[in-house]
């Protein structure tokens, strides 16, 4: 189907509304037969109003309309706004018969007073049934009307869709969970760093265990953790901040055992510290501190 004809209403000498008319043919339609048609239009930067268009749906008594598209394409003479509206014919009839496509009217945005009316169009519909055939010797051919659809397979992918999903979901959270009780770097390394800790234990013994807190204190972080990243562990760790104090002085007795020029011998309340220090971490890797 080609291009219908435009009328209009009101800025005749601002606004082009011409319809150029290039219908393929006029005759031989049929009932559920679409009639495209298509307008032209150069606004002159103005727009159809979207919500004067007719909506889709029944027209008339033999006529609705399926489809009602605006859109605009660059042309020599600037814009040419374009609306596309496709019909369709669903009268039933005996005998050939005239029928026509109704005008219809709408406006522009920016000018509501300025109204565009398509031009009607005459077509010919046919008859589908020869016309000495009665009603009572037509036969609709097996399989016209309108079967059930079976929505058990649907419905049963849908269900096993819903169990998959349910089941990634637990598996999810299970090793969550798991990788949480899991990772308790403290927890794992305790009975060593204790025996490192004990009373009377050489300095080398004493240097590993405080390098085994400084090994756990990085896996907890995430990276290596210096004393001037305390502020940012306690915020991402909130669980630590009971030990704040004891993390700050850990890192201080760790600067005198390892940066000091002459050997630091630890003092039995200093032990007594760090196997504190160690307590608290264990708690708080639990979410008990």
């Amino acid at each position: 189907m080609g291009v219908a004809g435009i009328g209009c209403n009101g800025r005749n000498d601002e606004v082009s509304r011409h319809g150029k008319a290039a219908v393929t043919r006029d005759y031989g339609y049929v009932i559920g037969d679409i009639l495209p048609m298509d307008y032209q239009f150069n606004l002159k930067g103005d727009e159809i109003d979207i919500s004067s268009l007719p909506p889709v749906g029944p027209l008339n008594e033999w006529l609705s309309i399926r489809r009602v598209h605006v859109e605009d394409h660059p042309h020599r003479d600037g814009i040419e706004t374009r609306l596309h509206i496709d019909y369709q014919i669903f009268k039933g009839i005996k005998e050939p018969e005239l029928l026509t496509v109704p005008a219809l009217s709408f406006r522009l945005r920016a000018h509501p007073e300025s109204t565009l009316t398509t031009d009607p169009w005459t077509f010919t519909q046919v008859p589908v049934i020869p016309p000495d055939m009665t009603n009572e010797t037509i036969e609709p051919h097996d399989g016209i009307g309108v079967g059930l659809i079976d929505t058990r397979p649907a419905s049963q992918r849908l269900a096993y869709w819903c169990l998959g999903l349910l089941l990634v979901s637990l598996l999810m959270g299970l090793r969550g969970y798991l990788q949480r009780r899991k990772y308790r770097p403290f927890h794992s390394a305790q009975s060593k760093i204790r025996a490192a800790f004990r009373e009377g234990a050489d300095p080398q013994t004493i240097m590993e265990g405080m390098r085994m807190m400084h090994r756990a204190l990085d896996q907890t972080y995430g990276q290596t953790l210096f004393r001037r990243d305390i502020p940012d562990f306690l915020r991402g760790h909130p669980s630590y901040q009971a030990a704040e104090a004891s993390l700050e002085a850990f890192f201080v007795l760790s600067g005198r055992l390892f940066f000091v020029t002459e050997p630091y011998v630890l003092e039995a309340s200093e032990i007594s510290q760090l196997v504190n220090f160690l307590g608290q971490c264990i708690r708080a890797e639990r979410g008990q501190l």
